[in-house]
């Protein structure tokens, strides 16, 4: 396989969205740029991807390059849950809903490792196979992305209190909190 020259703007991605992250440490996340992030992620490794898919040559000469193309497109939304739970200072939990995607990528590459000629020229359960990997990773992924959106409720646990209060001649018990 070739070499990419997003491969080569990853590096530079990983260190300013660390740095982003470092500045997300406030009493608030920010979710907006944690969607933001995986927004951009996801977008960026379909539109790679899908150009190395369909700017290949035809006629099985360009499977390796459909392969990476496929293979980008995975990193992708393998990388969009882990770095946006990572905007909002959750790395833990990120590498954790990137683990589906990221087994999924794995399950893919190896796949493709042992059918050279899977992407053009492939049976149909070959292709059951790759589109499994697939969607349980983008899956995984959309539900890690969902998830960090949530991250100010985790900050602020919901629950209701009951609390006994007294006056001159009366008691009662109040509810506080929200659901």
């Amino acid at each position: 396989m070739r070499f990419v020259p997003a491969l080569a703007a990853s590096g530079p991605l990983a260190v300013t969205l660390t740095l982003l992250a470092s500045q997300a440490r406030a009493d608030e996340p920010d979710t907006a740029l944690a969607l933001t992030v995986a927004a951009a992620l996801d977008t960026v490794g379909f539109i790679v991807g899908g150009t190395l898919i369909g700017t290949s040559p035809a006629n099985g000469a360009g499977d390796a390059q459909r392969s990476f193309g496929w293979l980008t497109v995975q990193l992708g939304y393998t990388a969009s849950p882990f770095f946006a739970h990572g905007v909002v200072g959750e790395w833990g939990r990120g590498a954790l809903f990137a683990a589906v995607p990221a087994a999924a990528l794995g399950g893919t590459a190896a796949f493709y490792r042992t059918r050279t000629d899977s992407v053009e020229f492939s049976s149909l359960e070959d292709q059951r196979v790759i589109w499994s990997f697939f969607t349980a990773g983008l899956v995984a992924s959309a539900a890690g992305v969902i998830d960090v959106l949530l991250a100010g409720d985790r900050r602020h646990p919901h629950g209701l209190a009951l609390r006994p209060a007294f006056g001159p001649g009366q008691a009662w018990i109040g509810c506080e909190g929200a659901l």
